[in-house]
């Protein structure tokens, strides 16, 4: 019992006949602890009577094996118990994570979904007796409607690269041209908050071989996290370069910044961190849990520079692809440098 309290062990071989406490009186203390209850536990005993073996289970054993055993026979058994306690684990896990999903997007769908409902009741009402008195409130079913867009299209986005089903084909890529294309789909919401974003690179085209679809969204979910928590006037840097073996794409904001707190939780799915949106935005909890499944898919390295309330820095780095003959330098999009 001292042992097991130091380290919770994966499966327990117990013995039946034993000084102070028998094999029965550990099992059932064992089930009655809730840290330890899902220890798979197999008897291991010279005991053969069938009341005995039924005790053993009614405790709360999942086999029961008697003396002299043979030895494949019970690593065997040990394996089977291991890997049906593994599958309980995974279980219980996709269980866990179920119920975070349907809390996150019943919670993220609710407001939009309110306001929207509220205006159709308004308009069938009667009360808007021309087409001019509805403007007021168009914006706010188009902003409602692109909130819950966005938590549907995380939410697809989580289940296509769990599932596999993500496309993750890979080729020769420029990065400049892709980030820069990234960049200049956040200029209306750029403009609307007056945050800056930046773009400093090299003249030479760097190269990588990567899935451009993925490439994007790993950039589109660091901006779009980045215009969504910094300050109105503030300014966001994205710094394309490279070291010895990789290509580097950096993106800097001015906001709050991440506790050590926020850090340690940081990649999990639907987990709200301290900061808060400045611009009433919505936040799904998903954005770096899908910056970071999709690093981890294209082979590319995640690194984090911040401090509370002095803004944050993600690099994201890529190994270099070489070809043999690379095209020039494809002209950036938009008015970015």
């Amino acid at each position: 019992m001292q042992i097991i309290e130091k380290l919770k062990p994966d499966l327990i071989l117990l013995d039946i006949l034993m000084p102070e406490m028998d094999g029965f009186e550990v099992c059932r203390t064992l089930k009655s602890q809730p840290a330890y209850q899902d220890i798979p536990i197999i008897f291991l005993t010279a005991k053969t009577d069938a009341n005995d073996t039924l005790k053993a289970f009614e405790v709360g054993g999942v086999d029961y094996i008697t003396k002299p055993f043979h030895h494949q026979e019970l690593l065997a058994r040990v394996h089977t118990h291991l890997t049906l306690r593994e599958r309980t684990l995974q279980l219980a896990r996709l269980n866990q994570e179920k119920n975070r999903f349907l809390a996150a997007a019943s919670h993220d769908l609710k407001n939009p979904l309110s306001n929207i409902l509220m205006l159709s009741q308004l308009i069938e009402s009667g009360k808007f007796n021309q087409i001019d008195d509805l403007k007021p409130y168009l914006p706010i079913i188009g902003r409602s409607a692109m909130k819950m867009m966005e938590i549907i299209d995380q939410l697809l986005d989580v289940n296509r690269i769990e599932s596999g089903k993500q496309g993750f084909e890979r080729e020769p890529m420029q990065i400049q041209p892709a980030i820069a294309q990234v960049i200049n789909s956040f200029e209306p919401t750029s403009q609307q908050k007056k945050i800056q974003i930046e773009l400093i690179t090299y003249a030479q085209p760097l190269w990588i071989e990567s899935n451009p679809q993925l490439f994007s969204q790993i950039f589109d979910n660091l901006i779009s996290n980045a215009l969504k928590y910094s300050p109105p006037g503030s300014l966001i840097t994205v710094t394309v370069g490279d070291n010895e073996y990789q290509n580097l794409v950096a993106v800097q904001d001015q906001g709050p910044g991440f506790t050590d707190e926020d850090q340690r939780k940081m990649f999990h799915q639907f987990v709200r961190l301290s900061a808060i949106p400045t611009g009433n935005e919505n936040s799904t909890g998903l954005g770096l849990s899908i910056v970071k499944q999709l690093t981890t898919i294209l082979d590319a390295s995640l690194a984090l520079e911040t401090h509370a309330g002095q803004g944050a820095c993600f690099t994201i780095g890529f190994d270099k692809y070489r070809p043999d003959s690379p095209p020039t330098l494809e002209a950036l999009p938009g008015d970015v440098r």
